[in-house]
């Protein structure tokens, strides 16, 4: 009879062997004693959750309890269960009930947590929730000085861990369904969701990774790199426009203010004056002074009413103004650029007829490049030039640019649109 048919036993899956036979271990101190299941109990610890209790039933069905489990006896006869919890769950499982273990005495409550997270980091055992849960208890029990010896790692590591405690709560769902378990990623996350009332690049990135695709700590950190920058811009924007508001209504109080001077006074009556006899001079002699007079004061007191507008017609006329010009922008970048195609084309040609060699052809364009381009870049800055030139790398490894060309400026009636509207769909 063979080893396998000898060590069958009624009920047991053999399907599992393989992942099974991984489960067992070789003891590392031998057992003092085996104890009554019932006669053993747990605590609150590290660990929150339990997995693959079955399959570790199935290697006790096979070996027992190789692994001794560490208890700490009490005054009544119980024993609280320090490192092994998830073996004396999986042995009822496996029909067992005793379990062999190591006991200890007299230790403090701090003694039995070094003993407890060092069995998990060298298991490597605990997810980065609950190892992030734990170092925040043991913070809060022991503070940081202590928690950094029970888990062995310097302050920079417990204090990432920390973080947790601020986290949003959608960025803490990531973390506690170890969805994400970088704490690096999640950091990034966080500042993320907080910098954007809509939410709407958390989410996207939320989305990729419930559907179990990778976040590159770099693509976390550009992004929030990206995001902190158009903040920035946004609130500079909005400061200028507070400080042009207030000079403007600096401006339109100023004669109010100084109406009151004598100075002024004069000034306005010799004003008036003028424009007096500026009247006179222009009257028909035919006519009296005042019929000729009256249409130009009718047309200043006519022309008053399109003066008083209103703040909000005020920003909204301003705003059209903005937006015609910002079109009018767009359309001559777009000719720019259709006229720089026509550079290269032209210098190409030249350079043909030339007979330049090859180093001399790419020293040529290159110039000519970084001539066209490199004003551009430092135009909207260098963090953005980076940025910019890294999302046109990769679109260029799926598109030529004649490609990206016409997309970006689909050719409609005449001619090509200059300035097109953003796509729904479209996300930096």
């Amino acid at each position: 009879m063979t080893a396998t048919a000898t060590n069958k036993k009624p009920g047991l899956n053999l399907g599992k062997l393989s992942a099974v036979a991984q489960i067992a271990v070789k003891p590392v101190q031998p057992a003092d004693a085996e104890i009554d299941l019932e006669r053993l109990y747990s605590v609150k610890q590290v660990r929150k959750t339990f997995r693959n209790l079955e399959e570790l039933a199935e290697s006790f069905k096979l070996n027992g309890i190789i692994e001794p489990l560490v208890v700490h006896e009490d005054a009544d006869g119980r024993y609280r269960i320090i490192v092994g919890e998830r073996r004396y769950r999986a042995a009822p499982l496996a029909g067992l009930t005793k379990a062999p273990v190591i006991i200890k005495k007299g230790l403090t409550e701090l003694q039995i947590r070094r003993l407890q997270v060092t069995e998990n980091n060298d298991r490597d055992d605990l997810t980065a929730y609950e190892e992030a849960m734990g170092v925040i208890e043991d913070v809060e029990q022991y503070g940081t000085k202590e928690a950094m010896t029970i888990w062995n790692r310097g302050e920079a590591w417990v204090s990432k861990r920390m973080a947790v405690r601020r986290y949003a709560d959608p960025v803490r769902a990531l973390l506690e369904n170890d969805l994400c378990g970088d704490f690096e990623v999640l950091h990034c996350l966080n500042q993320i969701y907080e910098l954007e009332d809509s939410h709407t690049e958390f989410e996207r990135m939320r989305h990729r990774m419930n559907e179990g695709l990778p976040l590159s700590r770099d693509e976390a950190r550009n992004t929030l790199s990206r995001m902190k920058a158009w903040k920035q811009q946004q609130d500079d924007m909005a400061q200028r426009r507070l400080e042009l508001a207030n000079a403007q209504k600096a401006t339109e109080k100023a004669p109010a203010k100084t109406s009151q001077g004598p100075e002024d006074q004069r000034q306005r009556e010799a004003e008036r004056a003028g424009e007096g006899a500026a009247d006179a001079d222009d009257a028909d002699p035919a006519q009296s002074g005042p019929a000729k007079g009256a249409p130009k004061k009718a047309a200043r007191q006519e022309s008053l009413p399109s003066m008083e507008l209103t703040p909000e017609q005020k920003a909204a006329a301003e705003r059209e103004r903005a937006n015609e010009r910002l079109l009018s922008l767009r359309d001559e970048v777009f000719e720019w650029g259709e006229a720089n195609q026509a550079q290269f084309f032209s210098m190409k040609t030249h350079m043909e007829t030339l007979d330049h060699g090859m180093h001399e052809t790419e020293w040529v364009l290159w110039q000519g490049f970084l001539a066209m381009t490199l004003p551009m870049l430092e135009g909207i800055g260098p963090e953005r030039a980076v940025t910019y030139l890294k999302k046109l790398q990769g679109e260029l490894k799926g598109k030529t640019p004649r490609q990206l060309w016409e997309e970006m400026h689909p050719d409609i009636g005449p001619g090509r649109c200059g300035a097109p509207d953003m796509p729904p769909d479209w996300r930096f």
